[in-house]
């Protein structure tokens, strides 16, 4: 993974690329960990470039976030994916939440009938 560091309107900004994974998570940590020291409030990660994470990554990522919450700050988030819902004031406001496409709930039925199973039918035993 690559981290690429700027500033956005005196925010800092890390722009990760590649796999934050189990093997790659100890470079964000390294890198998170001295700008909250510096005494920053606020970081913007943008996961844009990121291709993929796994449940480590997962975990930096709301290690990262309590880490902030817990001296007072925020951290929020670019999403890399196109349909991750956003809040609409801005990096600054908090975490953003991902999902796949808002509202969307996926049933039993339709897990099965993607696998090409059928549901069991339940009789009245009446």
């Amino acid at each position: 993974m690559d981290i690429h560091e700027h500033a956005s309107h005196g925010v800092p900004v890390l722009e990760l690329s590649g796999r934050l994974t189990l093997e790659s998570f100890g470079q964000l940590k390294d890198r998170v960990r001295p700008i909250i020291d510096a005494g920053a409030n606020q970081l913007v990660l943008d996961l844009g470039a990121v291709s993929s994470v796994d449940s480590i990554g997962v975990a930096e990522l709301v290690r990262s976030h309590v880490m902030f919450a817990n001296r007072g700050g925020r951290l929020g988030a670019k999403p890399s994916h196109p349909t991750a819902a956003t809040d609409q004031a801005g990096p600054d406001r908090g975490v953003v939440r991902f999902s796949g496409r808002r509202g969307t709930r996926v049933t039993r039925r339709q897990r099965l009938a993607a696998r090409g199973a059928r549901p069991a039918q339940h009789r009245d035993p009446g």
